[in-house]
């Protein structure tokens, strides 16, 4: 995350590399709020925004992710089981998971 924070800001954003974002929450205001932070960072862009790991899984095979963001404590499976349950662990992709 600190990489991406600390990445300078450039006025055409179409010369900005983009990093895929996904959101796992299963709190629609902490989806929200995470949205809206996403949103004001050119570098990012939202790939979706899940409500539990079974359709985030679902986003994963169809798309290519950069950026996990995930909620610990979600019913049904945790952030951490949803990350040890990725078929590509993220220590070895240049996937980003943030819990």
């Amino acid at each position: 995350m600190t990489d991406i924070l600390n990445m300078q800001k450039n006025d055409s954003t179409a010369d900005v590399e983009q990093y895929a974002v996904l959101i796992v929450d299963d709190e629609r205001l902490a989806r929200t709020l995470i949205e809206d932070y996403v949103s004001k960072m050119p570098m990012l862009k939202l790939v979706d925004s899940c409500a539990n790991a079974m359709n985030a899984m679902a986003v994963m095979q169809r798309e290519k992710i950069d950026i996990l963001l995930t909620d610990i404590e979600m019913p049904e499976m945790t952030g951490v089981e949803f990350v040890e349950n990725l078929p590509y662990k993220p220590s070895n992709m240049p996937l980003k998971v943030m819990i």
